[in-house]
């Protein structure tokens, strides 16, 4: 009886630490989730190998408190990304930041403004270039992403 029980209460919350997580994108979903069976530090060297491997720098890390900064990539178009990472027990959370031209900006006086990603239908948008670029790099580390807004 006591098993039950105690099934039932891992499974409550099991399903509330699920819950907002969707494993196809939803408009203004901003943060990426990697689900492993590995704990936060594990996480930390795997997947910044897994990083190298796939081309990526690192601007920043921090051992101490489990947090990788990418360098900027340049997607089509020209527009370029980083990620933010954090790892928290076995979850990987991705942010990314992503360039835009700023209105008022002239071809002699080009300015750029980093601006959180969000997840938008329209996949001509420079969130959408961006995303086409870095998405199926994540999505290959183990094949499946969850989304959420935050």
């Amino acid at each position: 009886m006591k098993e039950f029980f105690l099934f039932i209460i891992i499974f409550i919350t099991s399903t509330n630490s699920l819950r907002g997580q969707h494993n196809i994108p939803e408009k203004k979903d901003n943060v990426i989730l990697i689900n492993t069976s590995n704990t936060a530090e594990e996480n930390f060297k795997l997947f910044g190998k897994f990083l190298i491997d796939e081309g990526f720098s690192f601007a920043s890390k921090d051992i101490d408190f489990l947090t990788l900064t990418t360098s900027e990539k340049t997607s089509e178009g020209g527009y370029k990304y980083i990620l933010l990472i954090s790892f928290k027990d076995s979850q990987i959370l991705i942010r990314a930041k992503c360039n835009y031209v700023m209105f008022g900006s002239s071809l002699s006086n080009i300015q750029l403004d980093w601006t959180d990603w969000e997840y938008a239908k329209s996949r001509n948008s420079p969130s959408g270039i961006a995303f086409k670029a870095f998405e199926p790099i994540l999505k290959k580390y183990n094949g499946e992403l969850n989304y959420i807004k935050q």
